[in-house]
């Protein structure tokens, strides 16, 4: 047993670890590889449901003007290209489908929209005279619904329809930011110095509204924050982001700071809460942090996500979609808005791209671009993340783990036979169950032995056998366990006990127990009680000479009516009790042959009145003293089967007549019949001398019966019990110690 469980844990450790060896350490959910790197301009991608379109804007090398490429899908092999030979780009943006280009030539500022082609729908002037530095920010936006945008150009705001090629229009002038609304011309935008700046909303109608004014040095940032705006200022060389909520009508409505620069937060403008998430560091650690803004001086309900050491100088985070995307220069994490990593990847990005890069995300692709290069990511899921996590962790676990399953090989190894016991002294179908140890001491017994023994919820165990055996007639189960202890080996013996003058059969079994090490620890007993089966064999003996009796009784019947004699009323009254006396011994002698016998039903229709005839025909009154019957009988009609149903009757009223017997009072035995509009009732009932309740638990058991020296056999209450079952019925006995008894016999209307 120990080395068939040891084999097993062993083959199941060796499994898992060869199982998880041929796989990468993927411990997270998703992972994002690498499809396709690039270092040669940069590269956008526009995802839709047939197919993507991607662009690329290649550097120029050296004597060779910019080119332009388009193509279809992630492979390459159906590009096209262009060149646009005058002018220098400045920046670059995608409008659905279309590629703006913003390029400084020798006649000005001009911003080229091309379709997927390469074809040039327009071009479209910017009205700019100075002299454009490219550390100058350019941002674009675009509006919601039409192909017009947004670009801020040197803290000159634009607004350009990108279709119509008409010069571009000037929106305002001195910007810092702003932030498109969904109407048309309607924005929100930062004007001021460096040292304040002043926030206006601007709308179609052409209305400008004062929001607040707002201190300022260095950066700002505008982002939308639910019905309310985000401005977020820091200065510069500093690890710190002032966030400033702005409502369109009470003007600033919330000032918080948080330790990080504006490009490591992030707010979710869908969460009514507010959301933030920013990075911070400590203990050169990186942290992110998870809360919502009414928590933002409460640190004790903000979720904190440590990330891995070995990933090194935050570039910046971004919430797309549904995560939040930390990139450093030596990989990526995604985490969840509940804190929960999802993947972790490896990957050189500063190698290849500037710190300024535009992330375009679908389902499961993901492109990184910026005026350097693209990296383009395709996220996979980690079907085995869970069991490579442990597999990754196992060398802090694998020595506790070995001792704990040790611990438990013993454990099981030493509650198994405890177990089995249990399951033993459980079973329904065994019969008494005694465990018992070297002492010969009781420590434990099932229902069925605590009854045979006597033993209450008030009597402990672990007492000696003798204890519990101290009755004369439990003698020899007592020496029986007494040769268990000597011999302390496994046999098997029968053992009689006599109990209230009845024998009673017990086939017992001793198993030896034996503890971990092969000590001997004690025995258990087992015993079937063969009483019952005895029994059984003995009514067998007795039908078969039933049968052999049926003929001799038909030919009394036979010769008792052809009898003839002197014709007198007295002589024909005699001779038709003879044949009614001969053809009920022969009724008795047909239900001990029949006992047990799956006989089939014969189904007809009849009245209670009628089978309470037949029932009273077969008893003669004039035999027994001080015996009345009475009659309670409800006329209707129900289907049965007249004959067993006669005969399950009568064994009841027999019991009646031998109940009425022991009693000095005046029997009465009372004939029952009602319906209830499902089943027919037939009540039998007595005032003889009643059933104590331990006789009423028994009284349904096969061959119990308390007039065995009258020669009762216990077969009456079976045929009753049978007669019910094959009417799909059912049979209650009530009693009451010197009151009487009432059997009630309920079967269905329809059969």
């Amino acid at each position: 047993m120990k080395r068939i469980l040891l084999n097993a844990i062993f083959l199941i450790v060796y499994f898992l670890l060869s199982y998880c060896s041929l796989y990468s350490i993927s411990i997270y959910p998703y992972s994002y590889k690498v499809i396709e790197k690039q270092n040669k301009g940069s590269q956008y991608i526009i995802f839709q449901k047939e197919s993507e379109i991607n662009y690329l804007l290649q550097d120029p090398s050296s004597g060779c003007p910019e080119q332009i490429h388009s193509w279809s899908g992630l492979e390459k092999s159906n590009s096209i290209s262009t060149i646009i030979s005058d002018g220098i780009t400045l920046s670059s943006f995608i409008c659905d489908s279309l590629l703006c280009i913003l390029k400084s030539q020798s006649d000005g500022y001009f911003c080229y929209v091309l379709k997927p082609n390469l074809k040039i729908i327009s071009k479209i002037r910017l009205d700019y005279d100075a002299v454009f530095s490219f550390k100058s920010n350019i941002k674009w936006a675009k509006e919601s619904g039409d192909c017009c945008l947004y670009l801020l150009f040197d803290r000159t705001l634009f607004y350009i329809d990108i279709k119509s090629g008409a010069e571009a229009e000037i929106l305002e002038k001195n910007v810092v930011d702003f932030l498109p609304l969904q109407n048309k011309k309607s924005y929100v935008y930062l004007t001021g110095s460096d040292f304040a700046v002043d926030m206006y909303l601007s709308q179609k109608s052409g209305e400008e509204k004062f929001l607040a004014r707002l201190l300022f040095s260095g950066e700002a940032m505008l982002k939308k924050a639910g019905n309310h705006f985000a401005v977020l200022t820091s200065i510069s060389n500093e690890d710190l982001t002032v966030i400033e909520i702005i409502d369109k009508d009470k003007g600033i409505i919330s000032l918080s700071d948080i330790a990080a620069k504006p490009h490591f937060v992030q707010i979710d403008d869908q969460d009514p809460a507010l959301k933030i998430f920013f990075l911070s560091k400590s203990d050169e650690e990186y942290c992110l942090n998870i809360l919502n803004l009414k928590d933002i001086n409460n640190a004790g309900n903000w979720i904190q996500t440590e990330t891995p050491k070995d990933l090194v100088e935050p570039l910046c985070i971004k919430l797309i979609d549904e995560d939040i995307f930390l990139f450093f220069r030596n990989g990526i994490i995604t985490i969840n808005k509940k804190g929960k990593i999802e993947s972790v990847d490896y990957i050189a990005i500063a190698e290849i791209m500037s710190q300024d890069f535009t992330p375009f995300y679908s389902e499961n692709l993901l492109l990184l671009s910026s005026s350097a290069g693209s990296i383009l990511l395709q996220k996979e899921s980690n079907n085995f993340w869970f069991l490579n996590r442990f597999y990754e962790q196992l060398g802090k676990i694998l020595i506790p783990l070995i001792l704990l399953i040790i611990i438990l090989i013993i454990h099981q190894l030493y509650k198994h036979q405890k177990r089995l016991l249990n399951a033993v002294l459980n079973l329904p179908t065994t019969g008494i169950c005694l465990v018992l140890d070297k002492q010969n001491k009781l420590i434990n017994a099932n229902q069925k032995a605590k009854e045979l023994l006597n033993i209450g919820d008030n009597i402990p165990f672990n007492r000696a056998v003798d204890y519990y055996c101290a009755a004369p007639h439990l003698e020899p189960l007592k020496d029986l366990c007494r040769k268990a202890n000597m011999l302390r080996s496994s046999f098997n013996q029968r053992v009689s006990l006599i109990q209230d003058e009845e024998a009673m059969e017990w086939y017992c079994n001793v198993t030896s127990l034996s503890s971990f090490f092969g000590k001997y620890r004690g025995f258990v007993l087992t015993g079937i009680d063969l009483t019952e089966e005895l029994e059984r064999k003995r009514i067998n003996n007795w039908a078969q000479f039933a049968h052999e009796l049926q003929t001799n009784l038909s030919v009394l019947r036979l010769n008792s009516e052809m009898l003839q004699l002197e014709e007198s009323e007295d002589n024909l009254e005699r001779k038709k009790r003879i044949i009614k006396q001969i053809k009920i011994v022969t009724n008795k002698v047909r239900d001990i042959v029949h006992v047990g016998r799956s006989d089939k039903l014969e189904v007809q229709k009849t009245s209670p009145a009628e089978i309470i005839e037949e029932l009273k025909n077969e008893f003669d009154l004039s035999i027994y003293e001080n015996l009345e019957f009475q009659f309670q009988i409800v006329h209707f009609f129900f289907d049965c089967d007249k004959q067993k149903l006669t005969r399950a009757l009568r064994n009841a009223v027999e019991n009646s007549i031998r109940a009425i017997k022991n009693v000095k009072r005046k029997g009465i035995i009372t004939f029952k019949s009602w319906e209830d509009g499902r089943f027919a009732h037939f009540a039998i009932q007595d005032n003889g001398e009643g059933m104590s309740d331990e006789t009423q638990k028994k009284i349904l058991r096969p061959y119990f019966t308390e007039y065995k020296k009258q020669g009762g056999a216990g077969i009456g209450t079976m045929i009753m019990q049978r007669v019910m079952e094959m009417h799909g019925g059912r049979l209650s006995i009530s009693s009451e110690l010197d009151k009487g008894t009432e059997t009630v016999f309920s079967l269905p209307l329809k059969q």
